[in-house]
């Protein structure tokens, strides 16, 4: 059991979108200044906007990697798997050590200044991915991704950071329901986009999105930044040292990065499948599949309140796994679309409800004040997960072909729900 502090803990619906490393939120609050109510829910709305349409623009290209990798020239779906999974791997890794670096330099410089470089970062990654001659230069350009991009986590922690402390919930809740926004209708438009202009297409489409969009911040957001005092900061290993010597963090970092890496595994092997099982429409079934986990991941981040309460963080952590696991197996056995879409829908609404209350978990471990910095763990762990389970599905799908991902995952799923139920308990009780 863990000592109980008097120190204010932070509730669920505050514990996604604050700022990265090196940061504090007492200091955030202090540090910019915002002339007025309407200033910020001005910014709010343009920033919804615009992170709405971002995640859009990168989901455009996104389920459709393994696919146009297959027009590079590399031959056969394992091989096609592997390579997307490398690609992503490549990309998450250099995202994991830059983000905190961006971050630092982001409470340093202006939250705005941060924005624009992943906006404009990334569009310059989705041209220069348009005009790749073979696979080596695309795994080339993802790892440049990793080090530019980020515009999503810098436009939460530019809204947390000039949000009113009472309105910061209902701010991040906005962002994250655009982001899923993005996530569902990108898709569905990269199908149209890649039957009407082809994938280079996509992608050059996809870059003057994410530019435009980088203008509508430079010309819509106005952020009066004031630095913290120097003697104020506090070093990113110092923070990073301090936070992971709280009881329970190794516990819910490890639950943050199995949430994202689990179900991420099987994303460079589905465009391939789906593909397998109707080849005459692969590109539309691919987009309709990640629109689909997009939409149930949303169902589900809903329906995580109301069951937490009824059931308990606990056990709906436990439950949510391992009816996911069903779902694997059921992509598994899966020999027409239909059943493959069907067995999405029950992962895609597992994986909602097991992100919701994992993030939920921080709030039993971290005070409210240092709440800030422990968001930039928090993000390192999901991105981590994010990109080393395509890496470890393409490696997987490489060796032994692309059903058996589907069981791997299976196996994964049970093994976070083990965790849950041996290790967690510690956390929460």
């Amino acid at each position: 059991m863990i000592e109980k502090s008097d120190e204010p803990r932070i509730g669920p619906a505050e514990v996604s979108g604050l700022p990265f490393w090196g940061s504090t939120v007492a200091k955030t609050e202090t540090a910019v200044k915002v002339s007025g109510e309407s200033a910020w829910h001005r910014t709010l709305v343009i920033t919804a906007l615009v992170q709405g349409i971002t995640v859009m623009g990168f989901s455009f290209v996104f389920p459709f990697i393994p696919l146009f990798i297959q027009e590079l020239g590399v031959k056969g779906p394992r091989q096609a798997a592997l390579w997307a999974g490398v690609a992503a791997g490549v990309g998450g890794i250099s995202m994991f050590f830059s983000a905190p670096i961006w971050g630092a330099l982001g409470d340093r410089y202006g939250r705005k200044k941060n924005v624009l470089r992943g906006t404009f970062g990334g569009a310059l990654v989705m041209v220069l991915t348009g005009v790749v001659a073979n696979v080596y230069q695309l795994v080339g350009v993802r790892l440049l991704m990793g080090l530019l991009t980020g515009a999503v986590p810098a436009m939460m922690g530019l809204v947390a950071s000039l949000a009113p402390r009472p309105r910061l919930g209902m701010a991040i809740g906005v962002l994250q329901g655009m982001m899923n926004l993005g996530n569902t209708v990108g898709p569905l438009l990269g199908a149209l986009l890649v039957h009407g202009v082809g994938y280079r297409g996509a992608f050059f489409v996809a870059g003057g999105v994410l530019a435009l969009m980088g203008l509508v911040v430079t010309f819509g957001v106005d952020e009066h930044f004031t630095p913290p005092p120097r003697d104020g900061r506090q070093g990113i290993l110092q923070n990073i040292r301090s936070l992971l010597a709280m009881p329970g963090m190794p516990v819910v970092l490890l639950l943050l990065f199995l949430v994202q890496f689990v179900p991420n595994v099987m994303f460079p092997v589905l465009p391939l499948f789906m593909g397998a099982l109707a080849p005459a429409s692969k590109a539309s079934l691919a987009g309709i599949a990640f629109a689909l986990l997009g939409v149930m991941g949303a169902v589900g981040a809903y329906l995580s309140g109301p069951l937490g309460a009824r059931l308990g963080v606990l056990r709906l952590l436990v439950l949510a796994p391992l009816v996911s696991a069903v779902g694997f197996v059921g992509l598994l056995l899966a020999r027409e679309p239909w059943q493959a879409l069907t067995a999405i829908v029950v992962v895609g609404t597992c994986q909602g409800l097991s992100v919701a209350q994992t993030s939920a978990l921080m709030g039993y471990v971290v005070p409210r004040e240092r709440m800030g910095p422990a968001y930039g763990l928090l993000q390192s762990a999901n991105s981590m997960g994010f990109w080393l389970g395509p890496l470890v599905g393409g490696l997987v799908a490489g060796a032994v072909g692309l059903r058996p991902v589907f069981a791997v995952n299976a196996l994964l799923a049970l093994t976070f729900a083990l965790l849950v139920r041996w290790k967690a308990g510690k956390v929460v009780g």
